[in-house]
């Protein structure tokens, strides 16, 4: 459980993190921070690092859009009550 490693150790989100929205989900639900490789390397193959630049202003656009719907003003006051979490049974 998150709550059981918060604050003593950093939590990274490497997977499926493809938009802003993906990584507000992951900071409110506790993620320390996001890798966002996956959805840069099409946009570096077709168009260098332009597409690189461009694919991290998109991100950061959907973020700062999120927040801003959500009244967070910065990544540490993400209220976590705004995502809905499902129970998953594996």
């Amino acid at each position: 459980e998150i709550a059981a490693i918060a604050g003593n150790t950093p939590l990274f989100v490497d997977c499926e993190i493809r938009t802003g929205m993906d990584a507000f989900k992951a900071l409110a639900l506790g993620a320390t921070a996001c890798c966002i490789g996956r959805p840069l390397q099409k946009r570096l193959g077709e168009s260098g690092s332009e597409g690189v630049k461009t694919g991290i202003e998109d991100i950061t656009r959907q973020l700062r859009y999120t927040m801003a719907m959500t009244a967070s003003p910065d990544t540490l006051h993400i209220d976590r009550s705004i995502v809905r979490q499902a129970n998953f049974h594996w």
